[in-house]
C-alpha cells in the first residue's frame, strides 16, 4: 500500500511539474511578445502620465509634452521649493531633487541647502503665492512663474517680494526633468532667446 501511494504521490508530483514547466514556457513567450512589441512601437508611443501628486493626466510624446504637463509641474516645483519652513525643508529639497535632471542635481542641491541654512538661522519660513500667472514656452519646454515670496519670522511678515523663476525642462532616460529652476530672469527676455547684440553690431548700427 506504501508502495502504490509513494508511485501515486511521485506521478501526481512529476505532473505538477511538468504543469509549472508549460506555465513557464508561456509566460516567456508572452513576455518576449510583449517586449518585441514595445520595441517595434518605440517612438511613436504617447504615453499618458501624472505628475508628482497631482492629479490630472497629461500626454508625453517622444521628446514634447503638453502645455498643459509644463504648467502644473511648474506649479509643483515652484511650491516645493519654495514655500519651506525649517522643519520641513529637508523633506521639501528631497522630494524637489528627485525630479531634477543628475547634470545639475549637485548644483541645486547646494542652493537649497544653503537655504536651509539661512531659514534655521533666521527660525523663518517662507511661502511663495502664484499671483502672476505662468507664461509657457511649449516647444522649448520651458516656463516662467510669477508671485509674490514672502518670508515670516513666527506669524510675522519680516520681507515680501515680486519674483520671476524660471523653469526649464528636458526629456531624461524617458522622464522628464527640470534642468534649470532659477530667479535670474530678464523682464524683457525671459526665455533668454533674443541674441545680445555684438559691440561691432552696435557701433554700425549707430553709425
Amino acid at each position: 500500500m506504501k508502495t502504490d501511494t509513494y508511485r501515486s504521490q511521485l506521478i501526481g508530483a512529476i505532473g505538477e511539474r511538468q504543469a509549472w514547466r508549460i506555465a513557464a514556457a508561456i509566460l516567456l513567450a508572452s513576455n518576449l511578445a510583449l517586449a518585441a512589441g514595445l520595441a517595434f512601437n518605440a517612438g511613436n508611443e504617447r504615453t499618458v502620465i501624472v505628475p508628482p501628486e497631482i492629479h490630472k493626466t497629461f500626454w508625453v510624446e517622444n521628446d514634447r509634452v503638453s502645455r498643459e504637463y509644463l504648467e502644473e509641474m511648474s506649479v509643483w516645483f515652484a511650491q516645493t521649493g519654495l514655500t519651506v519652513s525649517p522643519e520641513s525643508a529637508d523633506y521639501q529639497a528631497e522630494r524637489f531633487l528627485r525630479h531634477t535632471s543628475p547634470r545639475v542635481r549637485g548644483a541645486l542641491k547646494t542652493r537649497l541647502a544653503l537655504e536651509t541654512a539661512r531659514l534655521r538661522r533666521n527660525d523663518a519660513s517662507q511661502v511663495f503665492y502664484l499671483s502672476k500667472g505662468i507664461t509657457v514656452d511649449e516647444r522649448g519646454m520651458q516656463t516662467t512663474v510669477s508671485g509674490t515670496l514672502v518670508t515670516l519670522i513666527g506669524d510675522k511678515q519680516v520681507k515680501s517680494e515680486d519674483k520671476t523663476f524660471r523653469i526649464r525642462f528636458a526629456m531624461e532616460s524617458g522622464e522628464i526633468r527640470v534642468t534649470e529652476f532659477t530667479d535670474e530672469v530678464k523682464a524683457d527676455d525671459p526665455f533668454g532667446k533674443k541674441e545680445p547684440v555684438s559691440s561691432g553690431g552696435a557701433a554700425a548700427a549707430g553709425g
